[in-house]
């Protein structure tokens, strides 16, 4: 009886499988290297999801090359909405912390305000860096979209923000190795989900466009 073959070893697929992780590894570095600014920390997590799904999964281009292209075109981008970001965070995590502690009767009520409102921020969080590495639209649209996507498939949502919620948790905890490995991970995975809701939006290129997100499935 002829042994069958590991699909895993066939026409290559052990090698092509390495090299995604080798580059998904990559990535994962430049990422890290990217954020060392702090106010940058969104502009390379848009080259992040940028370049992990078109080098790593579909396989276009150079992982590092692509990477510093999206970094450098959205550099300003980026760092506005990181920063805002990051002060609306402040704001209403004081916010709550000063409602918690104070004895005002209505002090439940608005700690449970802040902690919706914290939950929106984490929610237009999680989609617009992805959002603003695909589309190149004014700055009002590109809220609006956020909050449309991030509505709109809720429970992707909600997968996105325990997902990276958990990435943070483990890499403070963990060991550098783990800082190294977890990220790429995640990112990885959250392109499936990403790309899921973006094909809603995203229009089919031109014959005379690049269309590399529109190749191989869209799932």
């Amino acid at each position: 009886m002829k042994k069958k073959k590991n699909p895993v070893f066939a026409d290559g697929k052990l090698l092509d499988l390495i090299n995604k992780v080798g580059n998904a590894l990559l990535v994962g570095i430049l990422f890290i290297l990217g954020c060392i600014p702090v106010v940058t920390a969104g502009t390379s997590l848009t080259a992040f999801y940028y370049a992990m799904i078109k080098s790593v999964r579909k396989d276009r281009g150079y992982p590092a090359k692509e990477f510093w292209r999206s970094y450098k075109k959205n550099i300003l981008k980026g760092t506005a909405y990181t920063v805002v970001i990051v002060l609306l965070a402040y704001v209403l995590l004081l916010n709550r912390y000063t409602f918690l502690l104070s004895s005002e009767n209505a002090r439940e009520l608005m700690v449970i305000i802040y902690d919706v409102m914290l939950v929106f921020l984490a929610s237009f969080t999680v989609w617009i860096f992805p959002v603003i590495s695909r589309f190149d639209i004014p700055v009002g649209r590109t809220i609006l979209l956020t909050f449309t996507i991030a509505a709109r498939f809720f429970y992707f949502t909600i997968v996105l923000i325990a997902a990276w919620v958990l990435t943070v948790m483990l890499c403070w905890k963990l060991s550098v190795g783990f800082t190294l490995l977890i990220p790429p991970f995640v990112c990885y995975f959250s392109t499936y989900i990403i790309e899921r809701a973006f094909k809603k939006y995203t229009p089919k290129p031109s014959d005379r466009e690049d269309g590399w997100y529109y190749e191989g499935d869209q799932d």
